[in-house]
């Protein structure tokens, strides 16, 4: 019982803290494919760029 209870909060703290960051930093870039400041620093994509532009 003990070791459950010192266990539990340790382990939804990372797993929290891990998957929060990680997709929040990730939906926004990927919800927008246009990728703004990511064309503009990666001219790979001119059409994405011209349309950031544009924008």
């Amino acid at each position: 019982m003990p070791a459950s209870s010192p266990t539990s909060p340790p382990s939804p703290t990372p797993k929290h803290g891990g998957p929060a960051p990680d997709p929040g930093k990730i939906q926004p870039r990927r919800s927008q494919p246009d990728g703004g400041p990511i064309s503009l620093n990666q001219p790979s994509h001119p059409g994405t760029d011209a349309e950031a532009a544009s924008a």
